[in-house]
């Protein structure tokens, strides 16, 4: 499941957790990168509390063994370390 970019760049994190609920995904994949990771992670939660079932993806540059605050955190099933499209796609 794709999140157009005017729809994360436009909506606040209820209204965004919102729409993605809307939207019914079996999965969401997130790319975490420095400038997003804070909310992106926080979103995952959110969502990952209101539809225990959504299976959500993290991956990118921010996802590495160097990096606790990632690693520690929850709201995700699944943690790839780079570029995580590969995964993502042969997971569905």
């Amino acid at each position: 499941f794709v999140v157009p970019p005017e729809e994360t760049d436009s909506l606040g994190d209820k209204a965004l957790v919102d729409w993605i609920l809307k939207q019914e995904p079996d999965f969401l994949g997130i790319s975490l990168y420095l400038w997003n990771s804070e909310r992106s992670l926080f979103l995952a939660q959110k969502l990952k509390s209101l539809h225990p079932d959504l299976g959500i993806f993290v991956g990118g540059p921010e996802v590495n063994q160097d990096n606790p605050f990632v690693l520690n955190s929850s709201g995700f099933d699944y943690a790839v370390e780079g570029e995580a499209e590969h995964h993502f796609r042969n997971a569905m």
